[in-house]
């Protein structure tokens, strides 16, 4: 796999975790009150997300396995792109592989799961009700 085509596999992975990972955090961060007076103002998704609150298994479950399925191919791709420049640069597989990994866990962790729940925990119920498709 080319650099290229690994980098935008990448971003695909990094946006598609992005989004997961902010909408659990808006749906289950989301303040109870606020959303009710959202859905009493007409916005009928307000309801939908507090019914997810009410009944959270089968969305946390799903947004596991997808989160989870996610940075396991983002470290496979990653590793696999990386790992035979590194490996020229310093002269050791086993070196270069620790280093991808460790770099391609890094930013993955801060791009795609810490950043996303912390921007959508400043706007929860706004994000959960958008995020949310009827």
């Amino acid at each position: 796999m080319s650099l290229l085509t690994a980098s935008v596999f990448l971003l695909l992975l990094l946006a598609l975790s992005t989004f997961v990972s902010a909408a659990e955090i808006a749906i289950a961060a989301g303040r109870k009150i606020k959303l009710q007076i959202m859905a009493k103002e007409g916005d009928v998704r307000a309801l939908d997300v507090l019914n997810m609150q009410e009944h959270p298994g089968s969305f946390i479950t799903v947004v596991q396995i997808v989160l989870n399925a996610v940075a396991i191919s983002a470290g496979a791709v990653g590793e696999s792109a990386i790992s035979p420049y590194l490996e020229q640069l310093l002269n050791s597989e086993t070196i270069a592989s620790v280093i991808s990994f460790v770099l391609i866990t890094s930013l993955f962790s801060l791009l795609a799961d810490l950043m996303p729940r912390r921007l959508a925990m400043s706007n929860a119920e706004t994000i959960a009700v958008r995020l949310y498709a009827r």
